[in-house]
């Protein structure tokens, strides 16, 4: 795996008491960018501070999570993207399998790996297999995105839906552009 390749992105607001969980399980060669909404200024010098490979960005206002992520992708200027939830626990294999399949699936605009205690709809899965499944939704937890589709195929995340549904719409833009969704079981 090439470490230069990933930049995971998180989207913060008031999130000191949880946000170093899915940080210290991610490998240290990987930058990680933290958009801070709630301009916590100790939070971004503690991380700053404690984690090499983390950059702690403070936008002037909060304009959402969705603009939140927008500002990651924005800043990041990597192969790929992967967006988590602040309260996400990763396993240890998540991003070597993301990245695994990224490599060799090459025409994605998103792969999500599994959710423990999460199970999707039967019709949302457009394709079917046992190392991956093509999908017309996936839940925005977490989401390893090809940064070239994203960023010059869709124009990123709609900033008027300022929490929830903002990835409900960017999953129906992406389909409707016949863009490739999965989901990757093993992750």
């Amino acid at each position: 795996m090439n470490y230069n390749d990933i930049t995971v992105v998180f989207v913060s607001f008031q999130s000191g008491h949880i946000i170093e969980n899915p940080i210290s399980a991610i490998n240290k060669n990987i930058k990680i960018f933290v958009i801070e909404n709630s301009r916590d200024e100790k939070l971004k010098h503690k991380l700053e501070n404690k984690y090499q490979n983390v950059s702690v960005f403070i936008p002037e206002e909060n304009k959402g999570n969705g603009a939140g992520i927008n500002e990651g992708l924005k800043l990041a200027n990597t192969k790929y993207i992967f967006y988590l939830d602040v309260d996400t626990q990763l396993t240890e294999n998540t991003i070597n399998e993301l990245y695994s399949h990224a490599e060799r699936l090459k025409d994605f605009s998103i792969l999500a790996p599994a959710i423990n205690n999460f199970e999707y709809k039967k019709s949302f899965f457009l394709e079917q297999n046992e190392d991956y499944s093509k999908m017309s939704f996936v839940t925005g937890c977490a989401l390893f995105m090809n940064a070239e589709v994203i960023k010059k195929n869709i124009g990123y995340f709609d900033e008027k839906i300022f929490l929830y549904l903002e990835n409900d719409d960017l999953c129906k833009r992406l389909i409707d552009l016949n863009e490739n969704i999965y989901i990757v079981p093993k992750s």
